[in-house]
């Protein structure tokens, strides 16, 4: 599949087949993410991998919470505010970090959730 078909046809869903995701294809995932533009090459982004508990508890602090447990695993993505030379610029990097992800898992026929809502009253002083 070309890239602007890539681009055309990616859903974001919130329900996932019962199927685990290979260390391997996390890999290959984070290195896509690892290809996108940033301003000065400063690569401002850092991942995190959830699975199993981790994941459960996170998803309890979210809108959507059947669609992370629903899920073998969630990749966050983090602004390293010391690596940051312009927050907005840092932020619109890690947009495209975000959206190389999700092409990539679409072009090998994974599932992604785009993006996931946080609920800022369920996290209390965990935001702190």
């Amino acid at each position: 599949m070309d890239i602007l078909q890539l681009i055309k046809t990616r859903r974001s869903v919130r329900r996932f087949k019962k199927e685990k995701i290979p260390a391997e294809a996390v890999k290959k995932i984070l290195e896509a993410a690892r290809w996108a533009p940033s301003g000065l090459n400063n690569q401002p982004w850092r991942f995190m991998v959830l699975e199993g508990g981790e994941k459960d508890t996170l998803a309890d602090y979210t809108i959507y919470s059947y669609a992370i447990k629903g899920a073998d695993k969630v990749i966050l993505t983090f602004l390293d505010k010391k690596a940051s030379y312009s927050c907005e610029k840092d932020l619109m990097a890690i947009g495209a970090c975000i959206q190389n992800m999700l092409l990539y898992i679409h072009s090998q026929k994974l599932v992604e959730k785009g993006s996931e809502s946080f609920n800022p009253e369920r996290m209390g002083s965990k935001l702190a």
